[in-house]
């Protein structure tokens, strides 16, 4: 993701099924102006949510698959 972070101007993320992504990860998209992140099916939990609360830009995020609990989605 350390790449990814360096395309500024992208809009929309889909990382379903990438069983690499994980909560440390998710913390070079925190510049990121995302409109749609999907990160299905991948090692994200709720430790992640925090980074991926600062993106004020995000419309459509799936975590469908995740180790997510209704009580993490609360930092959102």
């Amino acid at each position: 993701l350390y790449y990814v972070a360096k395309l500024k101007d992208l809009k929309k993320l889909d990382l379903n099924k990438s069983k690499s992504i994980n909560d440390s990860g998710l913390a070079y998209l925190k510049n990121m102006q995302l409109m749609f992140l999907f990160l299905g099916s991948t090692g994200v939990t709720d430790n992640g949510l925090a980074t991926i609360g600062t993106l004020t830009s995000l419309r459509n995020l799936d975590l469908s698959n995740t180790k997510v609990t209704a009580n993490g989605l609360g930092q959102l």
